[in-house]
């Protein structure tokens, strides 16, 4: 394969290709609200950071880009 450099720069850090039928990019999180299972835990995700509550203000795949 004759890769142009710009493209070998890219990809110099990857130490394998990845095997075949295997995603190398992080799912997307259709969701757009998420459950909790006590008040504690949506405060925690609120106020901490520790979680997601509405995918406008942050969701597993903005937080994998």
């Amino acid at each position: 394969m004759n890769d142009n450099l710009f493209t070998q720069a890219v990809h110099a850090a990857r130490e394998t290709p990845p095997p075949a039928g295997r995603p190398i990019a992080p799912a997307i999180q259709p969701a757009v609200t998420y459950a909790y299972d006590n008040l504690r835990e949506l405060s925690a995700a609120l106020h901490d950071n520790a979680g997601y509550s509405y995918q406008r203000y942050g969701s597993p795949t903005v937080s994998a880009l």
